[in-house]
């Protein structure tokens, strides 16, 4: 069998349309979401100022909700660290894999949405 001829990978293209649907549903659970997290946070702040600084939350007696003030811990201050020392620093700055984040843009208002 002869080699297989190597190729240049392409770059992908700059822009891809998308499915319609797929992108509709997206819009309409980021919707959903909203309004659910909006919802959660008044429950939570119900719940918060029922529980004051009780660390326990029942619901029939039963443990539904645990709410304590966590103990301190130590975390090094990089800042401080810097300033400090930024020769010391500047040896063990590294360089990572840039991320690729997923970013959708939200539809536009709809004329009789508002």
């Amino acid at each position: 069998m002869p080699p297989r001829k190597r190729t240049a990978a392409k770059a992908p293209p700059e822009r891809v349309e998308l499915p319609r649907r797929a992108v509709e549903r997206l819009w309409a659970a980021r919707r959903q979401i909203a309004q659910w997290e909006a919802v959660a946070a008044r429950a939570r702040a119900e719940i918060e100022r029922v529980m004051g600084d009780s660390p326990i939350g029942t619901l029939d007696g039963e443990e539904v909700v645990i709410w304590r003030q966590e103990q301190k811990r130590k975390e090094f201050d990089r800042k401080a660290f810097a300033a400090a020392h930024p020769e010391l620093e500047a040896e063990y700055i590294r360089l990572v894999e840039g991320r690729r984040p997923f970013k959708p843009i939200d539809p536009p208002e709809e004329a009789g949405d508002e």
